[in-house]
């Protein structure tokens, strides 16, 4: 293999993939993978340098796919190369998410993969009067909690809005009345076998 994509490419070509995007642009090439439920993207700087992985689960409504709050990151700093966070358009960029094309960071992608094809997932929302307020995510030996800011938190922060939400969460979790309190557990299933595979 001589780079990222021959390398992603090769990875999925024995999977039946619901819908492929692939953009070469020379700068920031992607791939987008659609199946079973799982979403996969990479995008790249150049060939050899992989900018970002994610992962998240979707539901197909009425022909309308709709993703979940939560969002599967590569990050070299967390065990198996794995963090959650919440879905954004912008996602995860940063050096602790950058892998240079060699064999070492091809089994750091590799651990990276293992929760979408191998392991799978469960997220459970909590919500309070209908609003999400936690998210749990646990995988193998992981476990994440997210608490969801809003929109207008994301996209214009100050300071304070996590610890905001993560301080409502508490207070929700501790002396609120349980009986307004309801969550929806969702698993998600590892991809299937490769078609060709045996």
């Amino acid at each position: 293999m001589k780079d990222w994509l021959e390398y992603i490419d090769s990875k999925f070509a024995n999977y039946e993939i619901r819908n492929l995007e692939k953009n070469f642009n020379s700068f920031y090439p992607s791939r987008f993978y659609k199946m079973d439920g799982i979403a996969i993207s990479f995008e790249f700087d150049g060939t050899n340098i992989l900018r970002k992985a994610e992962c998240y689960s979707y539901k197909n409504d009425r022909n309308l796919d709709i993703s979940s709050i939560v969002t599967a990151i590569l990050d070299t700093t967390k065990p198996n190369n794995i963090s959650f966070t919440q879905n954004s358009f912008d996602g995860a960029v940063g050096k602790d998410c950058r892998l240079v094309f060699n064999e070492e960071n091809k089994i750091a992608l590799d651990q990276f993969l293992l929760l979408p094809l191998k392991f799978g997932w469960t997220e459970k929302e909590y919500s309070y009067k209908d609003e999400v307020y936690k998210v749990t995510v646990e995988s193998k030996d992981l476990n994440f909690v997210i608490n969801p800011l809003t929109d207008s938190e994301i996209n214009m922060p100050i300071l304070g809005d996590r610890f905001g939400r993560k301080f409502e969460s508490y207070i929700i979790d501790m002396f609120c009345n349980k009986k307004y309190i309801k969550h929806k557990t969702s698993t998600i299933l590892p991809l299937c076998t490769p078609v060709n595979s045996f």
